[in-house]
């Protein structure tokens, strides 16, 4: 599985120096231009960035260069206040979180990452890790800085896709072997993310993973039941998607192929059941999320006949609470053919989300 893993200022949260200049101007024996320079082309916070120096000491440092007249209390609240939140991109992570581990690496000083850990904590918990400069005593584009998040991940450099708003910083990431993307806008992501095969849900796919997350994370003794032809193109991505879960999560996995009907007896010791097969839907969405209560209102059209008289059957069942159906589009249902590139995305991308949330392994590494 691959690892994202977002540079903060400018990516996730945007900020800007010149709204604490201006509040400070009057109380600085510099221009705010000559502190510019120095941040950003003189590297005269590079130490604080490390963690060589702290808070104070910066705060002295600062004072002396630009003959400032601010008391430390005053230089820490105008210093941080600097940052908001780039909520596209936040909304966005909320969602490819679901799929794919997602990670922080950041050149930041002690003194903002806790300004914004404790105004936007929220944020912060949406990260699998995080590795910052001031802990790591390293700063990009410094190569320990990037062993660390390798380390940190588990993963090999080449399954890293970094994203950062520097070109040099990227430049040196992909020197170093990692897969790296400039953030220039947030539509522009999207399409680089694609071009590197990452598979990206729409806001609304987002939605209807988070349901069936929730769905599945509070019923116990549930059940996925991939349904379908393998023989016939994109027919049979249930059967193929059950094939890949299979053993890997806490959930039970059953390929039924197309003989749900023999199952019956299985399926009733189940008090949730989650069908996963290819139908035709109206929506612009790659997947999609029913109930067996709507089949009868929806323009829905399976690939192959769904034994729904069977399906009722079941639900009549006490202990069963619910029966549901992932449909997934098919684009391919041609005979001896295999899975169209659409739907291979698809079946990475919900095989992604199974295993992240669902996973043995995971519950495994809780335990001890």
């Amino acid at each position: 599985m691959r690892v994202l893993a977002f540079d903060l200022g400018n990516v996730v949260f945007n900020f800007d120096y010149h709204l604490a200049l201006e509040k400070i101007k009057t109380k600085l024996g510099s221009s705010p231009q000559r502190v510019i320079d120095a941040l950003f082309y003189e590297n005269f916070a590079q130490d604080f960035e490390k963690g060589l120096v702290s808070g104070y000491d910066f705060y002295q440092k600062f004072k002396k260069e630009f003959n400032c007249s601010l008391d430390y209390e005053e230089f820490k609240d105008i210093w941080c206040k600097i940052f908001f939140p780039n909520q596209e991109v936040i909304s966005f992570i909320k969602i490819l979180r679901l799929i794919y581990p997602i990670y922080l690496i950041s050149n930041i000083n002690e003194l903002h990452f806790n300004y914004l850990y404790q105004s936007f904590g929220e944020i912060f918990s949406l990260f699998d890790g995080s590795v910052f400069s001031f802990q790591v005593k390293s700063v990009k584009p410094e190569e320990r800085i990037y062993e660390e998040l390798v380390k940190l991940t588990g993963v090999s450099k080449d399954r890293i896709i970094y994203i950062d708003d520097r070109q040099d910083l990227v430049d040196e990431a992909q020197l170093l072997g990692f897969s790296a993307i400039r953030f220039t806008t947030f539509s522009k992501l999207i399409d680089q993310l694609q071009e590197k095969g990452v598979f990206v849900p729409t806001f609304y796919e987002g939605e209807v993973l988070l349901k069936l997350k929730d769905k599945l994370s509070v019923t116990k003794n549930a059940v996925i039941v991939g349904l379908g032809n393998p023989l016939r193109g994109d027919d049979g991505i249930g059967s193929i998607l059950a094939g890949d879960l299979k053993g890997k999560l806490l959930l039970r996995v059953l390929d039924v192929g197309l003989s749900l009907e023999n199952y019956l007896t299985k399926l009733m010791e189940y008090k949730f059941i989650l069908i996963v097969d290819s139908a035709h839907f109206s929506s612009s969405s790659r997947f999609e999320l029913f109930s067996l209560h709507q089949l009868g209102s929806l323009s829905l059209d399976f690939t192959h006949a769904l034994p729904l008289d069977f399906l009722m059957k079941c639900l009549k069942k006490d202990s069963l609470t619910d029966i549901l159906i992932l449909g997934i589009k098919p684009y391919n249902l041609k005979v001896g053919e295999e899975l169209s590139i659409e739907v291979r995305k698809v079946r990475e991308g919900l095989g992604n989300f199974f295993i992240r949330n669902f996973s043995l392994k995971k519950h495994a590494s809780k335990l001890k």
